[in-house]
């Protein structure tokens, strides 16, 4: 099956059930099973606690993706809010997966080029309400035979300190990727504070510039100094 034709038969599927926020964008109907270890499977909005998502987690797409084309997961807290600002981390981008079609686990490549790639970092949100974390799955770009490379202007998010701010549509315009063929979210809350506060309610929104990007590099975000989000 083409990956074009999965993704449209995706976008007019009914009934259509979303797996990712409404507000995150570019979202998705198809479910990724994202399962941590030893057995936490992750149903979209599942609440879980942070020591049970330290760890990178497994990722399994749904039935039809083809085998021959490559696979980049993302997974960014949506719900950080900073001096009253909406705004983003980005806590694993991995590039260069490939799918097992027996079992239809997307894995890492056995060796991580750690110059394009963004290394998982578990939730740690701080005291206050739960935070949603999407994880969402793109083909890569390119030929299959051709390892991922991140534009320079995305080279910050090699390290935790340049994660803050990360714009997922301004990383799929800058690559050019197609939809996002799968996602899920989890929340995960700061145990000092509990699951059910109420949301923070910002007063703005920050995320990176995408003409910055495409023309003199990201803008630089304040860097995240001994926090964890």
């Amino acid at each position: 099956m083409q990956l074009t034709n999965f993704v449209t038969a995706a976008a007019f599927a009914l009934p259509a059930f979303a797996q990712t926020p409404p507000e995150f964008q570019p979202g998705s109907q198809q479910n990724l099973g994202v399962t941590f270890q030893p057995a936490l499977d992750i149903t979209p909005g599942k609440v879980v606690a942070t020591t049970d998502v330290r760890t990178q987690p497994q990722i399994r797409a749904p039935a039809g993706l083809p085998p021959t084309q490559k696979y980049m997961i993302f997974m960014i807290d949506i719900d950080v809010v900073q001096n009253g600002t909406a705004t983003t981390v980005l806590h694993w981008f991995q590039p260069d997966m490939t799918l097992d079609p027996q079992t239809n686990l997307v894995v890492p490549p056995p060796q991580i080029d750690t110059a394009n790639a963004a290394p998982y970092f578990g939730p740690g949100p701080p005291p206050g309400p739960a935070h949603r974390y999407v994880q969402a799955l793109f083909a890569q770009p390119g030929p299959p035979t051709q390892a991922f490379k991140l534009p320079s202007c995305f080279a910050a998010i090699t390290q935790r300190s340049g994660r803050l701010g990360f714009d997922v549509q301004q990383f799929v315009q800058v690559n050019g990727l197609q939809p996002a063929v799968a996602g899920n979210f989890l929340k995960s809350f700061n145990a000092a504070s509990g699951p059910n506060l109420p949301p923070v309610a910002p007063t703005a929104t920050r995320l990176s510039s995408a003409a910055a990007c495409a023309a003199t590099g990201v803008q630089a975000a304040k860097r995240l100094v001994d926090v964890l989000w």
